[in-house]
C-alpha cells in the first residue's frame, strides 16, 4: 500500500484514541459509546498494521 495511504491511517488511528477518551469523559462515562469510538481505534489500528506489503 502507498505510504500516504497508511500515514492517514496512522492518523485516523490517533485521532480515534484521543476520540475514546474525550467520549468516555464527555459523555459522562457512558461504555456504549466508549466501545464505538474504541473499536473503530482497533479497525483502524488493524488496517494500519496489516496493510504494509
Amino acid at each position: 500500500m502507498d505510504p500516504r495511504v497508511r500515514k492517514i491511517f496512522m492518523i485516523l488511528f490517533v485521532v480515534a484514541v484521543i476520540a475514546t477518551v474525550v467520549v468516555y469523559f464527555v459523555t459522562d462515562k457512558n461504555m456504549k459509546y466508549t466501545w464505538y469510538a474504541g473499536g473503530t481505534a482497533v479497525a483502524l489500528y488493524f488496517l494500519y498494521r496489516f496493510s504494509k506489503q
